[in-house]
C-alpha cells in the first residue's frame, strides 16, 4: 500500500491484522523526535507563511508555557486533518514559507495517547494537545 491514496476508502470493514511493514505512530515518534522526562519534543510552525494560519483558534495564546488544544481527527489514513500539527524541524523547514515561528513545543506522556501518525506521512502528524516551550532560530 505504499503509493495507494486511501483517502476516501471505508476501511471500517476492513481486516488490517496479517499487515506487514504499516507506520506504528509509536515506533515514528521515537525514531523521529527527542523523548525527555515529561514526553515527547517535537515542533510546529506558527505564522502568515503556514497553511490555514488565519484559522488559529481563539483559545489558543501563542506564548511559552501555553497548552493549544484541538479536537484531533483520529484517523491514520488522512494525511492532512483537524488537530494541532506537528512536525520534525527538518520538515517544517524544508515544507513551510516564511514568515513564521518554529515553536519547540512538548507533548506530555498522557496526552501522547492521542497523537495520530499518518500512515503515509513524510514527516508531519497531529495531536489533540502539546505545550508550547520557546521559539526557536529557523
Amino acid at each position: 500500500l505504499s503509493e495507494a491514496n486511501l483517502r476516501w476508502a471505508n476501511l471500517s470493514k476492513a481486516d488490517l491484522s496479517q499487515t506487514k511493514n504499516l507506520l506504528r505512530a509509536s515506533e515514528w515518534m521515537k525514531n523521529n523526535f527527542e523523548i525527555c522526562v515529561d514526553g515527547f519534543i517535537v515542533y510546529k510552525a506558527i505564522g502568515s507563511g503556514t497553511p490555514n494560519s488565519n484559522d488559529i483558534p481563539e483559545s489558543w495564546v501563542i506564548e511559552p508555557g501555553n497548552y493549544l488544544t484541538e479536537v484531533c481527527n483520529p484517523l491514520p489514513t488522512l494525511t492532512c486533518a483537524c488537530g494541532i500539527n506537528f512536525a520534525t524541524l527538518e520538515w517544517i523547514k524544508n515544507e513551510i514559507e516564511q514568515p513564521y515561528n518554529i515553536w519547540k513545543c512538548l507533548i506530555e506522556w498522557q496526552d501522547a495517547v492521542d497523537v495520530i501518525v499518518p500512515y503515509n506521512t513524510d514527516g508531519k502528524a497531529r495531536c489533540g494537545k502539546l505545550k508550547l516551550l520557546q521559539v526557536v532560530d529557523n
